[in-house]
């Protein structure tokens, strides 16, 4: 679903945006009263223009470091738990982050390829809110 027309015309957006130097990036870009990083910037406009929500969609949403990997693990065992048996779940060799997609960074850089079969779509946190 990465589309390079639009990232570049996202980064091109992103280049009028108001910034800041970050701490976990380089630069910081304030859109919508968040402030992100460039590359999550990108899956965020993304998002908001081609996701389609599903009706049996169920989205994670959690602040970074703050159990984001079990958040994932575990509705992702609960969902599936009729598809796998202990010795084929995805859980033992793969990690939740592939198991659970992230909605802006796999949405913008990869290609965003839904298992409708899994409902669970995963929004790594949001950016720092502007007060």
């Amino acid at each position: 679903m990465s589309d390079p027309k639009a990232l570049n015309e996202y980064k091109e957006k992103i280049a009028t945006l108001p910034r800041r130097e970050g701490w976990m990036a380089d630069q910081v870009y304030h859109y919508q009263g968040f402030w992100h990083n460039s590359s999550f910037l990108e899956g965020v406009m993304l998002a908001q223009e081609h996701f389609q929500p599903q009706p049996n969609d169920i989205i994670l949403s959690s602040f970074p470091k703050s159990g984001t990997t079990w958040l994932k693990a575990l509705p992702f065992a609960i969902v599936t738990r009729s598809s796998f048996d202990a010795s084929t779940n995805p859980l033992l060799t793969t990690t939740p982050h592939k198991c659970v997609l992230s909605l802006e960074s796999d949405l913008a850089h990869n290609s965003f390829h839904r298992n409708l079969d899994t409902p669970l779509i995963g929004k790594y946190g949001c950016g720092n809110r502007t007060r």
